[in-house]
């Protein structure tokens, strides 16, 4: 399956990438997933970009963010030394 025929159908369905994969699309590593990411798609990364699992969240975002409302109180989340 091309990045192109991933990117259709993630945005065909509005089914996360992750999803995707895990109804057995191989996975594309982080060149691919990289140009599988379509306009207004998180841009949260999951895994080792040098992995073929490697991939984006791909929930829809609001409108200008990169990241979907879960991963952006992630990003702001301040981590406290103990």
């Amino acid at each position: 399956m091309s990045p192109s025929q991933l990117k259709e159908m993630v945005n065909a369905s509005g089914t996360r990438r992750s999803a995707v994969l895990a109804k057995g699309a191989k996975p594309m590593g982080a060149a691919s997933a990289v140009g599988a990411i379509g306009f207004g798609d998180c841009r949260w990364p999951f895994g080792d970009p040098r992995d073929d699992n490697f991939h984006f969240c791909c929930e829809k975002t609001p409108e200008g963010a990169i990241y979907c409302l879960e991963h952006s109180a992630l990003a702001r989340t301040v981590m406290h030394r103990r």
